[in-house]
């Protein structure tokens, strides 16, 4: 099974250096505090940030990234841009048609510029995986402006301390 974070942003992310602010950002991250809020094992950090790495699509229909943080034979987190609207309401609707957003995210979302959707696998969800896809996603709820949908199927925004706030 696989499961998607959205973002809905303002404004797309053309960065030229994009890939790079985000890696450099991804390490930056005090994974320590993280794993422990998570549940998660700290030993997989050391490994996890040596092989952190970003694929670039070049020339595809849907611009992507591949984030690449275990063995290359094991799945990277997809992280994929959808900038044609009827594109990503069929992709809303067919992922999260059950996770109605409230009344404070409906404006935002239709008026969205852009779309991100950070997939993982299953498998992802107990090692580094979930952590790095939440932190994708608050890098780009950040510098969107933007709002996400999460795996548990609550609507965030952040806070001026870049902490997940529900919306209500």
């Amino acid at each position: 099974m696989s499961y998607t974070i959205l973002v809905f942003t303002q404004h797309p992310l053309t960065q030229t250096r994009l890939a790079q602010d985000l890696l450099t950002a991804l390490r930056a991250v005090h994974y320590e505090s993280l794993c422990q809020q998570y549940g998660l094992d700290t030993a997989l950090i050391a490994p996890t940030l040596k092989r952190l790495s970003i694929e670039q699509s070049r020339g595809a229909p849907l611009p992507y990234f591949l984030f690449h943080y275990r063995e290359k034979s094991r799945p990277a987190l997809i992280v994929s841009e959808w900038k044609d609207m009827a594109a990503w309401q069929v992709r809303f609707l067919a992922d999260k048609g059950t996770a109605r957003p409230p009344v404070s995210a409906r404006a935002f979302i239709s008026k969205a510029q852009a779309v991100y959707g950070v997939a993982l696998e299953e498998s992802q969800l107990t090692d580094l995986g979930l952590l790095l896809a939440y932190e994708i996603a608050r890098w780009l709820t950040e510098r969107g402006p933007g709002i996400m949908l999460g795996v548990d199927g609550v609507w965030y925004r952040l806070n001026r301390h870049q902490a997940f706030l529900p919306m209500c």
